[in-house]
């Protein structure tokens, strides 16, 4: 058998640094990480990545482009080439997508078996409803330079038949930036809140914001 098609997670995180696992393992938000040796390491993210939930939640925020890119790499032999290098990096970064020594992208077989029983249609629908959101709250932002969740929820209400309200929205925003903001508002702290969405894309110029 080919390299691509007989190798494994564990075969994959082995050939990284301790320092290169722990990125890894901040890429997708786990914690207790900083405490293992290398040799335990390896084992830890492993059995976390190859978890329905981590799977399931890092793969909904892929642009459809980089699923599709993913998914042909599961079925035939993709070489490394500028053209691809940004529709790898998603999957690279989070230990779900490895460079074989014929520098060619490896999908390692437990991870390929994970994603066809992941990949439901239910999933995929849930995906797609995701991605919608996120795409109007980005076009929103674009546009308005700063503006509400609730003028976003208006937004996509008035052109959309299947409705959103805030709780979801905030919710997928959560997802695409893995923070929470003000989704778990805490009462001892936070009397009222107002969300307000202003993510940024790209750099600020003097790292700073002003308004």
């Amino acid at each position: 058998m080919k390299e691509w098609e007989e190798s494994s997670l564990y075969t994959g995180l082995s050939g990284y640094t301790k320092d290169e696992l722990k990125e890894i393992a901040k890429t997708l938000s786990m914690t207790g990480y900083t405490k293992f040796k290398k040799e335990d390491l390896i084992p830890y993210l492993a059995k976390n990545i190859l978890t329905e939930y981590m799977l399931g939640s890092y793969f909904m925020n892929a642009y459809n482009r980089e699923i599709k890119f993913f998914e042909n790499c599961m079925e035939k032999v993709i070489s490394q080439n500028e053209k691809e290098q940004a529709l790898a990096g998603y999957f690279l970064e989070a230990g779900y997508l490895f460079i074989g020594e014929g520098n060619e992208y490896i999908v390692p077989t437990e991870v390929k078996e994970l994603y066809q029983k992941v990949n439901t249609e239910g999933f995929q629908k849930a995906r797609k409803r995701h991605q919608l959101l996120v795409g109007y709250c980005f076009a929103a932002v674009n546009l308005y330079a700063v503006v509400s969740v609730k003028k976003v929820v208006e937004i996509f209400n008035e052109q959309n038949t299947a409705k959103t309200h805030i709780e979801e929205l905030l919710l997928a925003v959560d997802k695409e930036t893995g923070q929470e903001y003000m989704w778990e508002a805490d009462p001892a702290f936070w009397g009222k809140t107002s969300p307000i969405l202003f993510p940024f894309i790209g750099k600020l110029e003097g790292a700073a914001f002003w308004h």
